[in-house]
C-alpha cells in the first residue's frame, strides 16, 4: 500500500534503535517481516516457530500505536500465550494490554428494607453513596481506555464488539496468533474473525502462523487469504475449483456434492501468495 501513512509507520517502528526497551535486539529477518507488514498493512507472516513472531507483532503494533492517535490493538490468541504476549508488548516495547474477554457482572442481592434504610433514604445518605458508586465507575471505564492491547481468545473474539461500542474506538489493528485456528469458512471463530478484520475503521492485519495450511490443503488457506484481501479471497468456488481440485462427486444417500478437499496447480498458489 502507498500513501502518506507508510514512510511514517515505519520511522515509528524505530527498526534503527540498536535494542528494545528491554535489552532485546531484533535479527535482520524480524525487521524485515515487519518492514514488510507496515509496507502491506495485511500480511500472513509464515515464519516457522522461534523465528520471533511475538517481538514481530508487538513492534508492528507499536508502530501503528505511535502512528494513529487513539488506534487500538486487538489481539487474538489462544491461551497459553497471552501472558507471555502482554509480557514482551510491555516490556520490549512499552505497549499497555489487558484481558479483552469481559467478566460477567455478579447478580445484585436484593437488600431488606428497613426503618434504617428508610432514615437513610429521607437524608440523602443512601443517594450520596450511590453518586460515589457512579463516580467510581467511571474512573473505571476511563482507565480501561488507557490501554493500547485488548487480549482475545479465539472462542471469545465476539468481545471486541463491546470493546468498540462502549470506548468509542474508531481505528484499530488486528493480530491474530496462531492463525490456522480459522481453516474453515464454516466455523464460528472465523466469521468472527473476518467480521473483525473486515471493516474499513480497521488499519492493518497481521496473521502470524507457522503453518498456515494445517492439513497441507489449500482449502484451509482461503480464510487467511479472505482476511488479509488477497485477490485469490474474493470467490471462494472459483479458488477452490482452481487450487483445491474442486469438483462435482456423487455419494451414496447424499447425491451430488461438491468436493474441495484435494489440491492442483500449487506452483501458481504458491507464486501468487508469497511476498
Amino acid at each position: 500500500i502507498i500513501d502518506g501513512y507508510t514512510d511514517t509507520l515505519i520511522e515509528n517502528a524505530e527498526l534503527d534503535k540498536p535494542e528494545l526497551l528491554n535489552g532485546m535486539c531484533l535479527y535482520e529477518h524480524q525487521k524485515e517481516g515487519v518492514l514488510r507488514a507496515l509496507r502491506m498493512r495485511r500480511l500472513i507472516l509464515a515464519f516457522d516457530m522461534g523465528l520471533g513472531k511475538t517481538i514481530i507483532g508487538c513492534v508492528w503494533a507499536k508502530a501503528f500505536r505511535d502512528t494513529f492517535a487513539g488506534i487500538k490493538i486487538f489481539l487474538v490468541a489462544p491461551p497459553s500465550v497471552h501472558v507471555e504476549w502482554m509480557r514482551t508488548a510491555t516490556e520490549a516495547v512499552g505497549l499497555t494490554a489487558t484481558a479483552g474477554k469481559k467478566s460477567k457482572p455478579k447478580p445484585k442481592k436484593k437488600k431488606k428494607t428497613t426503618a434504617k434504610t428508610r432514615q437513610n433514604t429521607a437524608t440523602g445518605k443512601k443517594r450520596a453513596k450511590k453518586i460515589e458508586s457512579d463516580s467510581e465507575d467511571e474512573e473505571e471505564c476511563e482507565a480501561s481506555n488507557n490501554f493500547d492491547i485488548y487480549v482475545f481468545s479465539w472462542n471469545s473474539i465476539s468481545a471486541y464488539k463491546d470493546i468498540i461500542r462502549e470506548m468509542g474506538v474508531i481505528d484499530y489493528v488486528v493480530i491474530c496468533d496462531e492463525a490456522h485456528s480459522m481453516q474453515s469458512m464454516e466455523t464460528k471463530r472465523t466469521k468472527e474473525a473476518l467480521k473483525l478484520v473486515y471493516p474499513k475503521k480497521c488499519r492493518g492485519v497481521l496473521l502470524l502462523s507457522g503453518t498456515p495450511m494445517k492439513n497441507g490443503r489449500p482449502l484451509n488457506l482461503f480464510p487467511l487469504l479472505k482476511a488479509v484481501k488477497h485477490p485469490f479471497g474474493d470467490k471462494q468456488k472459483d479458488y477452490e475449483f482452481f487450487f483445491c481440485n474442486g469438483q462435482q462427486k456423487t455419494v451414496a444417500r447424499r447425491g451430488n456434492i461438491w468436493d474441495a478437499n484435494g489440491s492442483s496447480n500449487l506452483t501458481e498458489l504458491n507464486a501468487h501468495t508469497r511476498s
